[in-house]
């Protein structure tokens, strides 16, 4: 469904375990392949975008970070991090969290913010509407993710 509407489907984890992934430059291209191939599958198309499970500057991936960020670029892919963080998983939720996203998007003119899709935080789903309407009643404007877009980095 989100492929079929023109979004990207990026690549973020397979298995999510970072020490497992993090443990060497070939884990880690294991585990993307893997979500990739599952892309795939689903949708015709392989990933050239992607999210770092933690961020690229994550400290689990300290120790093989340069050679891991010599890899993507060799592979030809792309990742993206953040600048903009709603705090769901340090607990906001509801009006908290929507005012949180608004103000942490407000702080840039190019932001990404990062919010999460995944079991217990349904308060993010429900609180979408308010925030796109409250950063478009600001003036901002969106766009989709894709290889073509300058993206946001940490490392």
């Amino acid at each position: 469904e989100i492929h079929k509407r023109g979004h990207q489907v990026a690549v973020h984890s397979y298995s999510h375990e970072y020490g497992q992934i993090y443990s060497s430059v070939d884990a880690f291209m294991e585990d993307y392949k893997k979500m990739d191939d599952l892309i795939y599958e689903a949708t015709g198309e392989h990933s050239k975008i992607f999210r770092f499970p933690g961020g690229s500057n994550t400290g689990y991936n300290s120790s093989i970070r340069d050679d891991l960020l010599k890899r993507v670029k060799e592979e030809g892919l792309i990742y993206f991090d953040w600048n903009a963080y709603d705090g769901d998983c340090d607990g906001y939720t509801g009006e908290d969290l929507i005012k949180r996203a608004v103000q942490e998007s407000s702080y840039t003119n190019r932001s990404i913010l990062l919010m999460h899709n995944i079991p217990g935080k349904d308060t993010v789903i429900d609180s979408l509407p308010q925030i796109i309407q409250q950063l478009k009643d600001a003036g901002y404007s969106f766009r989709l993710l894709d290889e073509n877009v300058k993206p946001i980095q940490f490392a």
